[in-house]
């Protein structure tokens, strides 16, 4: 056991593997149980924060029911000086390649969201990058939902994309508006053209009213007034309507109900189940668990009712404001009034540019036709990349996935510039998602494995991996005059 655990640390700290990846490779070594696992991701974010101390040690010791969790628990725990050093190594902001070789060519990054800001970043050192960025902030989804609900929150999403560069250039506040991937140039909307060897298009699909992401104003005020507006409307509210069964829904309801107690009534309607997701299917077990933990916060849950009829759009807060009795589907009528809908229904949208640059062909739906090696099917060889949520990858779009697409593309576009071989991106068919249900509760699953509050909790319920994600993209100084000025 000893020995197998070293290789699995030796080969993280060579390989500068990220938490999610050494935990992985943990379990194919040692098969651990869901609780085992719990543990493990418990210590990873314990261990970023430095708050572990040997009383935790003892504690979780005593966690452990059998001798196969106790084995795996004095194995982390024997070898954890070596695990804290591996993680260490892969918790650090991207700041570049592996190689040192700067490079004349130019890249040209369409899109200012996890995937774009970080594959810029990774370039930005030995390329000469170009980002385009709708906002001049990078909106960290994750706490969205979190930021409309909780006052203080809307300061920790917007991400300053200002320190993001060290050589390249931000170009904030224009949107691409056409590509022409013969001639190697991306037009803006303030009619500038640039040129490009390599584009990467992570340009992203939500629609700009999507609850938690998307919002629609570049300056930072303004987005600060979307959440605060957000959080009006629902204080103010007493009957709320959530309409969905994703994860932005899910999260939605638990974080009013975690904030507000039993001053709101909290109603989540579902046209199908929980958790239903196109890619990839989570567990039942998962499923009953939110149930169970969302009926015992207090929220009203009616699974598998049909469509929602909304009798008016939702405003540019994507909140629908006022008195307003729902029906569904068949004729069904939800009792009572609500006056407040939240709508959490992911509407997907392709940009714009991309009918403009006659690229309808390129499309699988509303998503880029990428190859294993995340290019666009149909460009030129070696040229143009899609990454993020505008990419057809058959996987959930979560922010994670996001950011491992933006590290290969940097791979592989330092392996075309140096004549190396391209990696090929693995696509992740196993259930992986982190659920807050408000700072103190969570469920998820990763790699498949079950996920209850103990790891939810102590790895993202909590934080919501804000200060990881401001210290990610060149913000961390930011983020602590924040926490000063509010105190918090």
């Amino acid at each position: 056991m000893g020995g197998a655990a070293n290789r699995v640390l030796e080969t993280a700290s060579q390989e500068k593997m990220d938490t999610h990846t050494l935990f992985s490779a943990a379990f194919d070594h040692f098969g651990a149980v869901s609780d085992t696992q719990a543990l493990l991701h418990a210590l990873a974010e314990q261990s970023s924060q430095g708050s572990y101390n040997p009383a935790q040690r003892v504690a979780f010791w005593r966690r452990r029911t059998s001798l196969a969790q106790r084995a795996l628990s004095r194995v982390v725990i024997d070898n954890w000086e070596r695990t804290r050093i591996a993680l260490m190594a892969t918790s650090a902001p991207i700041t570049g390649l592996t190689h040192s070789h700067q490079h004349d060519s130019r890249v040209v990054v369409i899109g200012g969201g996890y995937a774009g800001a970080a594959a810029a970043r990774a370039l930005d050192s030995n390329f000469n990058v170009t980002l385009v960025a709708r906002q001049q902030r990078l909106v960290h989804d994750a706490a969205g939902v979190r930021a409309g609900v909780v006052a203080g929150w809307e300061t920790r999403v917007a991400i300053p994309l200002s320190g993001l560069l060290s050589r390249g250039n931000l170009l904030s506040g224009v949107e691409a508006t056409k590509v022409d991937e013969n001639a190697k140039t991306v037009t803006l909307s303030n009619g500038e053209q640039l040129k490009y060897d390599y584009l990467i298009i992570a340009a992203g699909t939500l629609g700009p009213k999507t609850v938690g992401a998307a919002v629609t104003p570049t300056a930072a005020d303004g987005i600060d007034a979307v959440f605060k507006a957000r959080q009006a409307a629902i204080a103010s509210a007493k009957r709320i309507l959530v309409i969905g069964g994703g994860a932005t829904s899910i999260e939605q309801a638990a974080e009013i109900v975690a904030h507000h107690g039993k001053a709101k009534e909290v109603v989540l309607v579902t046209a199908e189940g929980l958790m239903e997701d196109p890619f990839i299917a989570f567990s039942d077990s998962l499923k009953a668990m939110l149930h169970k933990m969302l009926a015992a916060q207090g929220v009203t849950i009616h699974l598998n009712a049909g469509f929602i009829t909304l009798d008016r759009e939702a405003d540019e807060n994507g909140f629908i404001v006022g008195t307003s009795t729902y029906r569904l589907s068949g004729d069904g009528k939800l009792s009572g009034e609500f006056d407040l809908a939240i709508p959490c229904l992911g509407t997907r949208k392709t940009p714009p540019f991309i009918a403009a640059s006659g690229w309808l062909d390129k499309l699988d739906g509303v998503f880029i036709k990428v190859d294993t090696t995340l290019q666009v099917e149909g460009c030129p060889a070696g040229t143009v990349f899609a990454i993020g949520d505008i990419a057809n990858l058959k996987e959930s779009k979560l922010a994670y996935f996001a950011l491992q697409q933006a590290k290969l593309v940097a791979r592989n576009i330092e392996a075309l510039a140096t004549g190396q071989a391209l990696e090929k991106y693995r696509v992740h068919t196993k259930p992986t998602l982190l659920l807050p249900l408000g700072p103190h509760h969570g469920a998820g699953q990763f790699n498949g494995w079950l996920m209850g509050d103990f790891a939810s909790t102590a790895y993202k319920s909590k934080s919501l991996f804000v200060p990881k994600m401001w210290h990610l993209f060149g913000a961390k100084a930011e983020l602590e005059k924040i926490v000063a000025a509010n105190n918090c």
